[in-house]
This record gives structure tokens, sequence and C-alpha cells, in this order.
């Protein structure tokens, strides 16, 4: 059965658990969000009206570059990877935080806290997350698996929908539902560090120094394929011809 299911989706040797990883990274990522809407929306809609989502507007690019300029840097010191799992986890707390603020110490101007928290996570997870596909795959690879990796956008959007659906009662309430929300964001944190522990990058970034082959390793590979010889002689009959018209507008 697993077989079929290779062969269909045309997944090859090594490309199963990097195309499950991210596929569930993707999947929980938008799940988070079609969850956290509604409790945002729900929470902020109760303490203001519709025209207060101005400000909440406004706000919203100035946490972003504030995010950005403090980002940049820490990405450069300890790598693309841990720093989305040190993300995630933060996003997680951060939801225990609002969990235990709006049950202990709730006050009007949390829920525009929230509202700003949840589009901002709308902003920067998505990006995290297609950023931590492209490492694990390179141009080929791309174009034979992001078109199934990106429907797992499609399943987290049922996923979430249905949670927000069915676990309000449940769990006593939409406030309750942020911590079915910090688990999510949490399952995200743990994909990526599985990732980082037993998948490879081969995509955007390379590791280790650049190397230049031999002159006689690049003679000896010109020669074993026929298509590199083509374009060997075709190379050196264009540089003949470039010298020769050369000579004969000096002469």
């Amino acid at each position: 059965m697993l077989q079929r299911v290779r062969r269909f989706f045309d997944i090859r040797p090594g490309e199963g658990l990097p195309t499950l990883l991210t596929f569930v990274y993707i999947a929980v990522v938008v799940a988070a969000y079609l969850l956290a809407k509604p409790i945002r929306n729900g929470l902020f809609l109760q303490e203001y009206d519709a025209y207060a989502l101005v400000y909440i507007y406004a706000a919203v690019p100035v946490v972003l570059t504030l995010f950005v300029r403090a980002y940049s840097p820490i990405v450069g010191r300890f790598g693309s990877r841990l720093v989305t799992v040190g993300t995630l986890v933060f996003f997680s707390s951060n939801v225990v935080v609002f969990w235990l603020a709006f049950r202990l110490f709730p006050f009007p101007l949390l829920t525009a806290i929230f509202y700003v928290w949840v589009n901002c996570f709308a902003a920067i997870a998505p990006v995290q997350a297609w950023s931590f596909t492209n490492s694990l795959f390179d141009t080929r690879q791309a174009k034979r698996l992001f078109g199934l990796i990106g429907s797992g956008a499609s399943f987290g959007a049922i996923t979430g929908g249905v949670l927000a659906r069915y676990l309000v009662e449940p769990v006593g309430g939409s406030i309750n539902l942020l911590l079915v929300l910090a688990a999510l964001i949490l399952v995200a944190a743990i994909v990526v560090l599985v990732a980082h522990a037993r998948v490879r990058r081969t995509g955007l970034i390379r590791l280790g120094r650049p190397t230049v082959p031999r002159f006689r390793q690049t003679l000896s590979e010109i020669a074993e394929h026929p298509y590199l010889r083509l374009m060997a002689v075709g190379r050196h009959a264009a540089e003949h011809r470039r010298g020769r018209a050369v000579r004969r507008q000096r002469g």
C-alpha cells in the first residue's frame, strides 16, 4: 500500500520523511491559524466594535518590523532551524500566557493585544514553514513535491475549522481553546526538531566550502558524457569563428 502511494505521488527514495514532515508542518500551522481566528474575533468583538480594527491593523506592521529587526541577526548566529523551533516554542508559550491572563487577569486591552498577536503569527509562521520546506528540497524535487506538500494547507484548514467547531463546548469555551492552540503550535516545533535531527538540507542552503574540481577531473567528465563533448566542441568552434572574424577586421 505504501509503495503504491509513493509511486502515485512520485515520491522517490529518501524523500518520504521530508515530504511527510513538511506536509504535517504546513498543515499544523494553517490549522493553528484557523483555530486562532475565531477565538480572536469572538474575544475582540466582546470588547470593541469593528471600527477599532483600524488601530489594530496599524499596530501589526509596527510589531512585525520590530520582530524582523530582532529575528535576522538571531538567525545569522544560531541557524534558521533552531530559531524556527525557538520561535514556535515562544508562540506556544505566548498562548499559554494569554490563557492565564484571560482567566486570572482580564483587562480590556488584552483582547486587542491578542488580535495583534494572531495577525503577526499568521504572517510569520507560514513564511517560516515554507522557508523550512525550501531548505529540504532542491529545485527538481520542489517541482514534483510542492503540490503535494502545499495540499497540507487545505488539510490544515479543514482540521482547524473542525477543531473550532466541535471542541469549543467540550473544552469549556473559546478561552480554553487557547490550550489546544498552544498544543498545535508545539507540535509544529516538534516537527522541525525531528527534521533538524534526521533530515539533511539539500535546498537553498549549501553546507561547507565550495570545491573546485581539478582540470584532469573536468576533462574526464567531459569525455564520459556525449552531451558535454558536443558542448565543448561547439564552444571551441564558436571561439575559433570569433577569433577568425576579429583577425579579418584587424587585417
